[in-house]
């Protein structure tokens, strides 16, 4: 039985693709600048790799999440979404703190303007992908997962009662 999928959870989706597309710009952004500055140090290879696997997970888990699972949206919401959008948005805060000339901006190169603008796009996409999973019908979708795993293990159980710890009693009993 195939149930439809919320409009809600469809553009959560969609916004989580479009996150991860938003951070591999950003990794190339990084890595053409690297290569253009010639500064290859501090392990640039493995972030770029670990980047690369975080997208991928991402990916996993949003599909998940599409499926109705509760355990992906969590792990989204609270990993991703909490301590990776925070991850985003640290350097920035920082250099704001630091009081950052009001004058840099005019000075960014290319790359630096793509980078930032993609790194607007990647966290309002977390963001509005968080948000989306967790609206009314996204609310139901999940309800309505749990709700027939709940199901279909009962019929499980009550077709196969050995196979899940439920033995059956010899003894007959007799009101």
């Amino acid at each position: 039985m195939s149930r439809a999928v919320p409009a809600s959870v469809q553009w959560s989706f969609r916004l989580w693709i479009a996150a991860i597309s938003a951070g591999i710009v950003e990794t190339v952004l990084v890595l053409v600048d690297s290569w253009t500055s010639r500064s290859y140090g501090d392990g640039l290879g493995t972030r770029a790799g670990l980047w690369l696997i975080v997208f991928a997970a991402t990916l996993i888990l949003a599909g998940a999440m599409r499926r109705g699972s509760q355990v992906a949206r969590l792990v989204l919401t609270l990993i991703i979404g909490g301590i990776g959008t925070l991850a985003l948005v640290i350097e920035p805060i920082s250099w704001l703190v630091e009081g950052t000339p009001q004058g840099a901006f005019e000075n960014a190169g290319v790359l630096s303007i793509l980078f930032a603008l993609s790194r607007g796009v990647h966290v309002a996409a977390v963001v509005g992908a968080v948000a989306l999973m967790f609206v009314p019908g996204a609310r139901d979708h999940f309800r309505a997962v749990v709700g027939a795993h709940s199901a279909q293990d009962q019929r499980l159980v009550r077709q196969f009662p050995a196979h899940a710890g439920v033995v059956p009693s010899d003894k007959s009993e007799t009101p």
